[in-house]
């Protein structure tokens, strides 16, 4: 899922989505909603998007969003115990500055008209209206279809919780009315992030983890914790600590020597081989498609989910249409960097003639 992280981060970059104030969910009708809002909050966004929809019912992504978390992970991306970060490449690019990312994200199918449903399914099917109470699941067990005074309840309670750093910690919490009805994946990071935003210190922090396994790895988020901390509120402290690190050596992740991608580092070299010896520039698109046929395997994946997606679930943004773009940037990209690689065995032969 990698590329539809890639295309999900750039759609945040470059958003220009509407913003309006929490009353609006109260105020204004679904059927009037534009196709896409934010609800104005802190550092914590929520997002709303229409997907499928009729006279009867109506789908709803709905997603929290940060600002200052793509910036978060970038700064500690190297002390994370598993290893590294994973980041999409985008975040290198951009140095986790701008844009934001999406912590936790769901759609859900919200009747408009009962009557109406009832009509197109029969009476097979099961609903709930009655208004949403925390921390209870918004889609329990059974129940096939949320009505409208449901999921507007829900959204509420959801921007007043985000809206407030000590509550936003306790929703994306195991039990928490994010965990509850939102996908989070891993939500260690996001919530020693959100922790640590609230000023706790990190022994305050380690105590936040306490409904997580971290029993074989304790000492060593702890030790990223410590970390992040520094990075956060001290970052003097952080800067010199950062020197320190590069004048010792380091201690490296198991398998951190081994050469990342080598496909990419030998068409690199193979490529700046052929500038050198003055070959043709037609090496160049062999190269770039070297580099495409390695990626296929992520790229087939990535399109296969995204069109489950876009089938299932009513996205309402075309997940294949996003993923076709990250592709396209990609070709371009191992494209340009074989040119490069190109032009600098040329440059160097000529320099050295």
């Amino acid at each position: 899922m990698g590329l539809l992280e890639e295309w999900l981060y750039l759609r945040e970059v470059f958003d220009k989505t509407p913003a309006v104030g929490p009353d609006f969910l109260v105020d204004a009708e679904i059927p009037n909603w534009p196709e896409r809002f934010i609800v104005q909050s802190d550092d914590l966004l929520l997002e709303v998007a229409k997907g499928y929809g009729d006279q009867a019912q109506q789908d709803l992504q709905i997603t929290v969003c940060s600002g200052g978390y793509s910036r978060f992970l970038y700064d500690n991306r190297h002390d994370w115990p598993s290893g590294e970060l994973k980041l999409p490449w985008v975040h290198v690019w951009l140095r986790g500055h701008p844009g934001r990312s999406a912590l936790a994200i769901a759609v859900y199918s919200m009747v408009l008209d009962w009557k109406e449903l009832e009509r197109e399914l029969g009476r097979d099917f099961l609903g709930l209206d009655a208004p949403y109470c925390m921390p209870e699941k918004l889609w329990p067990m059974k129940i096939t279809h949320v009505g409208e005074k449901r999921i507007r309840t829900y959204l509420g309670t959801l921007a007043d919780t985000i809206s407030n750093p000590e509550l936003a910690l306790s929703a994306f919490k195991p039990g928490g009315v994010v965990a509850e009805n939102l996908y989070v994946g891993d939500a260690m990071c996001p919530v020693i992030y959100l922790a640590l935003r609230t000023g706790r210190k990190p022994a305050a922090v380690m105590e936040c983890l306490s409904g997580f396994d971290i029993s074989q790895r304790r000492a060593e988020m702890e030790e990223f914790v410590k970390c992040a901390h520094m990075r956060m509120h001290e970052p003097a402290a952080a800067a010199e600590g950062k020197r320190s690190r590069l004048a010792a050596p380091r201690r490296r992740a198991p398998g951190a020597d081994r050469v990342a991608n080598p496909v990419r580092w030998s068409v690199m070299i193979s490529t700046g081989l052929v500038g050198w010896f003055e070959l043709s520039w037609a090496w160049v698109p062999v190269g770039a498609a070297i580099l495409a046929l390695d990626g296929w395997p992520n790229w087939r994946r990535a399109l296969l989910s995204a069109r489950y997606i876009d089938a299932e679930y009513a996205a309402p943004v075309s997940f294949r249409g996003g993923i076709a773009l990250v592709i396209a940037v990609s070709l371009s990209a191992n494209t340009l960097l074989c040119a490069l690689a190109f032009a600098l065995g040329r440059g160097l032969a000529l320099w050295w003639s």
